[in-house]
């Protein structure tokens, strides 16, 4: 490749050799071709590293990085400390984006000045059917807008109160913008990626959303997502409220009401994930109500005028959040949990 390239395309990779072929193929048949392709190998131990050396040599807009393993935000900063990209995106091993992502996002990009885009995203479970019979994962309306305080406050909390948007899939984020800002991820922490969006909606002065859907998130067994405790949750939750409550103004009750919102809505998560069996879904919920700290969260939650601004942001109907908050309030038992999950999201389940 001769010059600089319009984008840098940045997949970390570790243990990914089911995942990761299918993966690649969706970004090297890209209309767009002015691209660079970092996979950073995290210190894999099965035959990923194998096959990344093997694609650089068939193409070679790619660039194997090998290291340690650290985790994926240190496998991200890696990328960016490699990239030569006007502007970066980030692709998980196990996810694929779909035909004119790079064309489209880069269009408007540049045309609007953007800061960082965003296009909408859809979930696989992995069970072959076309994708516009998928899930919605996350859904955005088409938007340019310069960033005022107030729109701001109204980014960071649509990324730091609904999961879904803190995550990097479907981003394209100006490289100057990233530099300038040192928006590096946080490493040694779950929701890295929603820390760094959290840093970039503080600096960002001019961002866009797109309808259409271009980056397909594989909800796949053995996720991190699915093995997680306690305690790196209530971590990561810290982390982003505190991060948040710096430049909110907002009281910092009310930001731990949120914070214990959105753990509750991660065990939720959890317990929807058809790929668990019962019993992992009974270990996610004991885990849930016999961690102390936790159990302080839950008592956070119970703040309805607090609740109710989540649910606007987060965009719950009406029915949903009623029932939602009522589930919270009376969240004390394993039963509840599940009597909840069951006749809401249809999930079954059984006691250990």
């Amino acid at each position: 490749m001769t010059g600089n390239p319009d984008i840098s395309v940045i997949v970390p990779v570790y243990n990914m050799e089911k995942y990761l072929t299918h993966c690649i193929s969706s970004i090297l048949t890209q209309s767009h071709r002015n691209y660079e392709l970092i996979l950073v190998d995290d210190g894999s131990t099965d035959y990923s590293p194998v096959m990344c050396e093997e694609l650089a040599i068939q193409d070679n807009r790619i660039r194997v990085v090998h290291k340690n393993n650290m985790g994926p935000g240190a496998a991200r900063n890696t990328g960016i400390d490699a990239s030569a990209g006007k502007y970066i995106m980030f692709v998980d091993a196990d996810d694929y984006i779909l035909p004119g992502m790079f064309e489209k996002l880069l269009n408007v990009a540049e045309k609007e000045n953007t800061d960082f885009m965003c296009s909408s995203v859809k979930k696989d479970y992995g069970n072959s059917i076309a994708v516009d019979q998928m899930d919605d994962y996350i859904k955005f309306t088409d938007i340019i807008c310069d960033i005022t305080l107030e729109k701001q406050r109204n980014f960071m909390y649509m990324f730091a109160t609904g999961g879904r948007n803190g995550t990097v899939a479907g981003k394209l984020f100006s490289s100057e913008f990233i530099n300038i800002n040192d928006l590096h991820f946080e490493e040694d922490i779950y929701s890295e990626d929603m820390i760094h969006n959290l840093a970039a909606c503080i600096s960002a002065k001019r961002v866009g959303a797109i309808s259409d859907v271009f980056y397909i998130y594989y909800d796949r067994p053995g996720s991190r997502v699915y093995s997680l405790n306690t305690l790196e949750i209530k971590k990561s939750s810290d982390r982003v409220w505190n991060l948040y409550l710096g430049y909110s103004g907002v009281s910092i009750n009310e930001v731990r009401a949120f914070g214990a919102i959105r753990i509750i809505s991660s065990m939720l998560f959890n317990l929807k994930n058809n790929n668990m069996s019962a019993d992992a879904k009974c270990q996610v919920v004991e885990r849930f109500i016999t961690e102390k700290g936790l159990r302080e969260y839950f008592a956070m939650a119970e703040n309805e005028s607090v609740f109710q601004e989540y649910a606007d942001v987060t965009g719950m109907s009406s029915e949903y959040a009623s029932n939602f908050f009522l589930f919270i309030k009376s969240l004390r038992s394993f039963e509840d949990i599940l009597a909840w999950q069951k006749h809401y999201a249809g999930i079954e389940g059984k006691r250990r």
